[in-house]
């Protein structure tokens, strides 16, 4: 575009608008927005439509480019109105200024959102830190996304370790709308957490939902085999919840201590579902006739 044109708000706008035009670094609407005059930079209408296209990027391919929200936005902009107003849609509070992300309003509004950006990534983890240790914020950010998980883990110390508000972040976790892996966040919770049976098995049901929802894909996709990792020890030396896990995923058996991975019981449960998981069985029971024809009936 010819630099002259920089100064013509309906070219400008067009530009900006437009749905198609992208650059390997950034939206060319966002591009444009930074190379126009500050005085079309601040024009509400001008402003408000490059607000609207940003909101739609993944956060953390912004920073990996390195941009910051200085960068892309001026000063006025991210402490003005127009933000709070885009607070309450579907753009995250990364762009806001230190004033918003400490405003208990605008925080709640931002990580009340429903939309895929919130899905994606809470809005909770840019919030100021005295929020993120706010049970009434938090509680928000849980409801607000469909993957409550994801918002719990960027609470603070005190609120990871709330058992009530993890079984919250549980029960309102939705497969199908927020199509992610459960026991990457499980990890980031408290042991004391990660060492609750009854929680533990929630979440295991909860990725079973996943395995349904990510329909042929479901072992790539569960997760399972990570949550058993992510598990504190006393979860991990349970029989019980180890065989819960291999039952809806065989190949949980691989994450498995080696005393259970020699365990034929547990092993003949992981194979009777998906011969492959024979894999990771110990030596001995690979070397057990018995065991092997289980296995290759069902490969």
């Amino acid at each position: 575009m010819d630099s002259s044109y920089l100064t013509d708000k309906e070219i400008v706008l067009a530009a900006i608008k437009n749905e198609g035009a992208k650059t390997v670094l950034l939206d060319l609407s966002q591009k444009i927005y930074r190379l126009i005059p500050e005085e079309l930079q601040l024009d509400e209408e001008v402003a408000r439509a490059a607000l609207g296209k940003i909101g739609e990027r993944y956060i953390p391919e912004i920073i990996t480019q390195g941009w910051t929200a200085e960068i892309l936005f001026p000063a006025q902009i991210r402490d003005s109105d127009l933000m709070l107003d885009a607070l309450r849609g579907n753009i995250s509070l990364f762009y806001a200024s230190e004033r918003l992300i400490g405003d208990r309003e605008a925080v709640i509004s931002a990580v009340s959102q429903t939309g895929s950006i919130n899905r994606l990534q809470s809005n909770l983890q840019f919030a100021d830190e005295r929020l993120r240790d706010d049970r009434g914020v938090v509680e928000a950010a849980i409801r607000g996304s469909d993957g409550g998980f994801r918002a719990l883990c960027h609470a603070s110390d005190r609120l990871r370790d709330d058992r009530d508000l993890a079984f919250m972040a549980v029960q309102l976790y939705c497969p199908e709308t927020a199509p992610f892996s459960l026991s990457s966040n499980y990890r980031d919770l408290s042991l004391r957490l990660r060492s609750d049976r009854e929680l533990f098995l929630q979440v295991l049901a909860k990725s079973v939902l996943l395995s349904a929802a990510c329909s042929d894909n479901w072992r790539r996709t569960s997760g399972i085999d990570e949550l058993l990792e992510s598990a504190g020890p006393v979860l991990q030396a349970d029989r019980s919840v180890v065989l819960a896990a291999v039952t809806k995923d065989p190949m949980a058996l691989v994450s498995c201590s080696d005393a259970f991975r020699a365990d034929r019981e547990i092993v003949v449960a992981a194979i009777s579902i998906l011969g492959f998981a024979l894999c990771a069985a110990s030596a001995a029971l690979k070397a057990d006739r018995d065991i092997v024809l289980a296995a290759v009936r069902q490969m």
